[in-house]
């Protein structure tokens, strides 16, 4: 009995301390309403790979409006961009989309998919279907950093700008926490979370994933804006300088604020606004040119 408690008591330090290093939600989409008529709807592309899940948001603009494309850090589904796309304010100027990631929610929720190609293969699928004639502007928060990177790098040109927000992309900075190891190990691994076990695994590959990557990033050439706290103690602000030192070929717009911390998204919504209005400046100038 003692020994049982001692694991239990093991596990459910892992799965806190695994909570603390990842994003807000734990990779379950929140159940919907049936009695809310929500402005958003939800879709399943059916892939080779699996089930691809998101949501959209139809813009009361015109069909030539930019897609504003949401991709989340690691925990999270779609919906923690939902605040987002249900504001009036932004479908009047975009139409939104906000992903499942491979791995997370509705689209293979509990089989982690550690390769960022397959995860951004996934999501161009959804790119592909919904961009018609218009711009696309990717916006990827944390984990999602680096998979909109490697999205633009397989894609340039269905890709029209892209806003890092807290991106976690510099490989030198990829360090292994102290529970992410006896988290993988088959004793404690079936006891974590799936959402937070997911994110583990991923994240334990995500160094030699921007290894890989890294030669590449000079493909990116649409315009940049990279939004970052100095009181980011999941991502540091590091990452920026990796950022601004790979992207040599094209424009890059930083939005950096003094005491803000990871969470972005929800805490300083304002500054991630402007950033993608930034970008959406340097596409409407290079489009009129």
């Amino acid at each position: 009995m003692k020994r049982i408690s001692l694991l239990a008591k093991v596990s459910a330090l892992l799965g806190v301390a695994i909570m603390v290093s990842s994003c807000v939600s734990i990779g379950k989409t929140q159940k919907r309403d049936k009695d809310v008529e929500y402005p958003e709807t939800l879709h399943t592309l059916d892939l080779e790979t699996g089930p691809q899940h998101y949501a959209i948001r139809q813009t009361t603009a015109s069909e030539k409006a930019p897609l504003l494309f949401f991709v989340h850090g690691s925990p999270g589904t779609w919906d923690g961009f939902s605040g987002y796309l249900r504001s009036d304010s932004l479908a009047s100027s975009y139409e939104m989309i906000s992903v499942d990631r491979p791995g997370f929610g509705e689209s293979r929720g509990g089989k982690p998919e550690r390769s960022l190609i397959v995860q951004s293969e996934s999501i161009l699928e959804v790119v592909k279907k919904h961009k018609g004639d218009r711009p696309v502007i990717l916006v990827g928060h944390s984990f999602g950093g680096p998979v909109i990177a490697q999205i633009a790098i397989l894609a340039p040109e269905l890709i029209d700008g892209l806003v890092f927000v807290a991106a976690s992309v510099d490989p030198d900075l990829e360090k292994k926490k102290w529970f992410q190891v006896p988290a993988n190990w088959f004793l404690f691994r079936w006891m974590v979370p799936q959402g937070l076990d997911v994110a583990n695994q991923e994240i334990l590959a995500l160094k030699k994933e921007l290894i890989r990557m890294e030669k590449d990033w000079d493909k990116i050439k649409t315009p940049v804006s990279i939004v970052h706290g100095d009181k980011d103690k999941l991502v540091p602000i590091g990452n920026v300088d990796f950022m601004t030192a790979h992207l040599e070929h094209t424009s890059v717009e930083l939005f950096l604020k003094e005491g803000m911390n990871h969470f972005v998204p929800w805490n300083n919504p304002q500054l991630l606004l402007a950033g993608i209005q930034s970008v959406a400046e340097r596409i409407a100038d290079r489009d009129n040119n």
